[in-house]
């Protein structure tokens, strides 16, 4: 019964959270000058979110809750969206909206190492909080490396900066190794960041396209070692010897 309504408590708290969407897709829209459409597709975003966190949220959580860093993790998604969905007007964006998009997209990436802290400090961390942050981020990379190709100053191959995990994931299904948990990692996290600093970098209008590609290829680099050293470790783990 408490899982039922813990349950029934996190889906009125994601539909609170429509209030927020609709602040942040609203301010983009009215700024940027969008058609009606991006407020639709901003929703229909959400939305595919909110039923996948419902249906993959564990029955444990009930005893403590949502709590408040995966609310700060669901809200880092809401701007996440708003950026995402920016994909689909690209050709209206102007300098002025290529910075509003760079400052939501900032504000996210802050708030990346908040839900941690917060997970830590109220003893609330759980795998489920760690993998919904992890997809978020994932998520805010794949967005903002196609805004970057969009811009036209890096060609297509800067998406794979954003489609790596996804590759990740669809390998896992062909290889189970792939499957198994990672340990905590401050080198993955670093890595992280440093992606999305780098593609807010090369997505901002003074950056030259050189630069872009320079600093892109370079995250890229560094991207794959990572998953090289962790796909290393999952393999010689999975595969004793």
């Amino acid at each position: 019964m408490a899982n039922v309504i813990f349950k029934y408590a996190v889906t009125i708290e994601l539909v609170i959270g429509y209030v927020l969407l609709a602040l942040c897709a609203t301010t983009t829209w009215s700024l940027l000058v969008f058609s009606a459409s991006y407020l639709l597709e901003v929703s229909v975003l959400y939305s595919i979110f909110a039923l996948i966190l419902v249906k993959f949220i564990p029955d444990k959580l009930w005893l403590y809750g949502m709590g408040w860093a995966n609310r700060i993790t669901i809200v880092r998604a809401i701007l996440s969206i708003t950026v995402f969905a920016t994909v689909f007007h690209w050709e209206s964006v102007s300098i002025m909206g290529y910075w509003w998009t760079i400052s939501v997209a900032i504000a996210a990436l802050s708030m990346d190492a908040l839900d941690g802290w917060v997970a830590r400090y109220t003893r609330t961390e759980s795998s489920f909080g760690a993998r919904l942050d992890m997809e978020v981020d994932a998520f805010l990379l794949l967005s903002l490396s196609l805004l970057v190709f969009l811009s036209g100053k890096v060609a297509f191959w800067i998406v794979f900066l954003g489609l790596i995990r996804y590759c990740f994931v669809i390998c896992g299904l062909i290889w189970p190794f792939l499957e198994k948990d990672l340990p905590m990692s401050w080198r993955r996290k670093v890595v992280c960041v440093i992606q999305g600093i780098a593609l807010v970098f090369c997505l901002a209008p003074a950056t030259s396209d050189s630069l872009a590609v320079a600093i892109g290829g370079s995250s890229l680099g560094l991207l794959m070692i990572s998953f090289w050293i962790d796909i290393r470790w999952l393999y010689s783990t999975g595969f004793p010897r």
